[in-house]
């Protein structure tokens, strides 16, 4: 009888990848056939460029760190914070470790600005989100207290970003 449901399952395999064969050789085909030398190219639809609203001349100048910035004045004011860089690869993170046990990681943004993970208390994260709406919980790293910090123009001040990273600091080191 096992032997009778063994030779099924195989059979039942061998039906399936010969299905997938054959679908596989049929779109092959068709991609073949549609790129064939001669064959007319349909046209494609022209797009219009994005609008870009006009600069408001009262509006303040945007505020941006670099995260090469925020990691030297970490250095400079903070020695016992370990920041380890990756100049190899501009895409990995800048960490920022207290103990060996990591408090931040500062992202270059798409925009040019800077994003950072930060471990922050969950009141101190609700008290931020109301003046700065760039802020939600991290889905990376996994664990209590993650939080995705986008540095846009509702920080005003260095001050603001470095307070953040202080108190991150603290609640990793056991400081309150």
């Amino acid at each position: 009888m096992i032997a009778l449901y063994i030779v099924l399952g195989v059979a039942a395999g061998v039906v399936f990848m010969g299905n997938v064969y054959a679908f596989t050789c049929i779109v092959a085909h068709r991609k073949r056939k549609e790129n064939a030398p001669g064959r007319p190219v349909p046209p494609q639809p022209v797009l219009d460029p994005p609008s870009v609203p006009p600069a408001d001349a009262n509006r303040e100048q945007r505020f941006l760190l670099t995260r090469k910035e925020i990691a030297d004045e970490i250095r400079r004011t903070e020695p016992a914070v370990g920041v380890v860089e990756h100049p190899d690869n501009p895409i990995l993170p800048i960490s920022l470790k207290i103990r060996s046990r990591t408090f931040a990681m500062l992202y270059a943004a798409d925009d040019g600005g800077v994003s950072m993970i930060v471990r922050i208390t969950d009141s101190y994260a609700d008290g931020l989100a109301r003046s700065h709406p760039g802020i939600r919980r991290a889905t990376w790293p996994k664990g209590p207290n993650w939080y995705f910090i986008s540095i846009d123009d509702t920080f005003s001040d260095a001050d603001d970003v470095f307070n953040i990273l202080t108190l991150a600091r603290n609640l990793v080191a056991g400081k309150r």
